[in-house]
Parts: C-alpha cells; sequence; structure tokens
C-alpha cells in the first residue's frame, strides 16, 4: 500500500486510518504489540485456504497471513521473535464470520 503512517513505532493517525480503509476491501486491523502498531486487512479464501492446511503450525500460520494481510506499520513486529508470536496467539481474531444455520427441507 502506498500509504505512509507516522514514524512513532508504526501508529496510524485517524487520517491515515481512514485512507486506509478506503484502499481495502473488508475490514482494517489494527495490531499492537509492546508498543509497536501495524495494520492488516482481513485475509480472504484464498489468504485462510493457505493458512490452515492440515498440519501448518501457527508460527506458519501467521507468516502466511501477515505476507498476504499486511498493509503497513513498524516492521518490528514481523522481524522480531516476540512481537510475532505475541501476534500468533491473536491471528483469529483477524477472522470474521456471520453465523450460519441449516435446515433439512
Amino acid at each position: 500500500m502506498a500509504t505512509q503512517i507516522t514514524p512513532i513505532k508504526g501508529k496510524a493517525t485517524e487520517e491515515q486510518i481512514k485512507k486506509l480503509k478506503s484502499e481495502v476491501e473488508g475490514k482494517l486491523f489494527e495490531i499492537h504489540a509492546d508498543g509497536y502498531y501495524g495494520y492488516l486487512k482481513m485475509p480472504n479464501r484464498s489468504v485462510m485456504s493457505m493458512a490452515t492446511i492440515p498440519g501448518t503450525s501457527l508460527v506458519r500460520k501467521t507468516e502466511i497471513i501477515l505476507q498476504n494481510c499486511w498493509l503497513t506499520g513498524d516492521e518490528e513486529i514481523q522481524e522480531r521473535d516476540d512481537l510475532f508470536y505475541g501476534l500468533g496467539m491473536q491471528i483469529d481474531k483477524l477472522i470474521e464470520a456471520k453465523e450460519a444455520s441449516v435446515k433439512k427441507l
């Protein structure tokens, strides 16, 4: 994405967040880890298909989602293991699904 963010550990201003929202289809997520910020779009089916192959570790799932959904922010989140692992524990919050039901007819 072309949107530039503030240099303070990746934290975007309200104006920058509005611009990011207009650039992505779907939801925008702000991630925060130990004072560092990043912005991700919601993973689509293609990304989720890659990330949820049976046997895929949490680390690999997190890498796939970050590589495909990262928009902008402080790269420390992706580079430092402690920040990355913290995000891995929250990665499922990026997946939003509506409730559905099935009715036998």
